[in-house]
């Protein structure tokens, strides 16, 4: 017995913080609960420090309360004993003696830390002094995070303390819980710092303020696999080996160093880019055009993004879209690229010179690569260049022959004279804001002449339609690894 509780005391103290679905029962400071398995980590320094001495003071008291117990007579024996004494006697004697046992009662000796510290209680005075479980359910979450600060705060000096050195594991549900966007920051943060000290803290969530991309190998994304039966949880993730293989292989160079990866995607994923990763699908363009105005032409097919778990995120530039598909792609969610193809004016980019000759040159590689990576077949001109006469959509993306503007801004007759009163409502060219107000312009004229989807531009509808079937694509981890067999394989195979 002795053993066990010395082995139980160097496991590891798991805190569980679950939603607050019952907010009541979890904030009592009972030691099963968030906030008492924190608060007893605290107080225990205190009891810690006081109860050897305390214990045998209480040790000595209950000796002497024991042997001052009120006397009785044995009315068969005639002996004086304590009356718990004669308790027991009278317990004995009325069991049968076949099973040749005796009974007592006894009063256990007490311990110091229960006689002398009872149930610690978390108070909280915003005005009015009450316990935690009175207050608001912001309030309790806040004083949660709190208390996780403080041990995170104290940690360093308790850790010197006898017996009170140790390592908890936080698991956490949904975090950003009740909290404002400033606050989970912190939280995040919070989270890094208890990792950094030996800590471990597993949390679900649904809000990109919890996540850092740049940490990628540490994210698990969990979809559940309706088609198995019965149901199974299906859990991606992908380790920094692997991903910085493909990033090789995708960016044809092998001098890549794992840090400069993670700056990039630090760079450029943020809250809002986070959503990608929270959603059931993901739209992906280029920028903030095709984002304002996308959702209202597909409102106007039928067919609600956000009811489906859609997010549209833009990469901020066509040069990065690769990067956002490679890391959803790896996750395991469905992805749809959208991007402009920018064909030129020039019919053969051999007669450009220059900058001109430059900039083509390199939107043709980028198309081309683009193209393969999503599975659409590349353009063939006859100056080898990859560019397209039309918009094209496959399963998986769609490329606008030349810029957006030119495939969904041009479906109203009096295409100008709305672009025209976008600036002037506007007061500048904002592309974005001029997308959306066309958008709701091509709309509203369609309702208005019986048909909401009269304007809607082709290549939306053809995107729209394949959404609903829009399945994960095979992994580039999975392509990379089937060809290390295939030629493990050949290797092993006799010439």
């Amino acid at each position: 017995m002795v053993q066990t509780h010395k082995f139980m005391g160097h496991l590891l103290t798991v805190v569980f913080v679950p939603g607050l679905k019952r907010i009541s029962e979890e904030a009592k400071t009972t030691k099963s609960s968030p906030f008492g398995a924190m608060l007893d980590w605290f107080v225990g320094s205190i009891k810690a420090e006081f109860k050897e001495t305390a214990q045998k003071k209480l040790d000595d008291f209950y000796t002497s309360v024991m042997a001052s117990l009120p006397k009785e007579v044995d009315d068969e024996t005639k002996e004086e004993m304590t009356r718990l004494q004669l308790i027991n006697r009278e317990l004995t004697r009325h069991l049968p003696k076949d099973f040749g046992a005796t009974l007592n009662v006894s009063f256990k000796t007490p311990e110091a830390d229960q006689a002398l510290f009872g149930e610690p209680v978390l108070g909280a005075d915003d005005g009015f002094a009450s316990e935690i479980t009175d207050k608001g359910h912001g309030m309790q979450r806040a004083a949660l995070l709190s208390i996780i600060r403080a041990y995170l705060a104290l940690r360093p000096k308790f850790d010197k303390k006898p017996g009170l050195a140790r390592r908890i594991i936080f698991a956490i549900e949904e975090p950003e819980i009740y909290l404002h966007p400033t606050v989970k920051r912190s939280t995040y943060t919070l989270f890094r710092d208890l990792a950094k000290g030996g800590d471990q803290v597993i949390y679900t969530t649904h809000d990109g303020y919890l996540l850092d991309v740049s940490a990628f190998q540490e994210i698990r994304v969990l979809r559940k696999d309706a088609a198995s039966k019965p149901p199974k949880t299906i859990v991606h993730e992908i380790s920094e080996e692997t991903l910085l293989a493909v990033w090789h292989k995708q960016s044809g160079r092998n001098d890549i160093k794992l840090e400069s990866v993670r700056e990039r995607l630090r760079n450029v994923y943020d809250p809002y880019r986070n959503e990608g990763f929270l959603a059931k699908k993901v739209i992906l363009c280029e920028g903030p055009t095709e984002r304002c105005a996308l959702p209202i032409y597909f409102e106007a097919l039928g067919y609600n993004i956000d009811t489906n778990g859609i997010s549209i995120i833009d990469a901020g530039s066509v040069d990065l879209l690769d990067c956002f598909y490679i890391l959803f792609t790896e996750l395991g969610i469905p992805t749809f690229v959208l991007w402009d193809g920018d064909k030129p004016v020039a019919a053969d980019i051999s007669t450009l010179v220059g900058e001109a000759a430059e900039d083509a040159r390199g939107k043709s590689k980028r198309n081309a690569g683009l193209a393969t990576l999503l599975g659409l077949p590349p353009a063939v001109r006859a100056d080898a260049a990859c560019f397209w006469d039309t918009d094209q959509c496959a399963d998986r993306c769609a490329v606008l022959a030349q810029k957006y503007e030119h495939s969904a801004m041009t479906m109203l007759p009096d295409t100008d004279k709305v672009k025209g009163a976008a600036r002037k409502l506007f007061g500048s060219d904002s592309k974005p804001m001029a997308a959306r107000f066309y958008a709701l312009q091509a709309v509203a004229r369609g309702q208005t002449e019986g048909d909401g989807k009269k304007y809607v531009p082709e290549i939306v509808k053809d995107i729209c339609g394949r959404l609903p079937a829009l399945t994960p694509a095979t992994k580039l981890s999975s392509a990379l690894e089937e060809k290390k067999k295939v030629t493990a394989s050949a290797a092993r195979s006799p010439t």
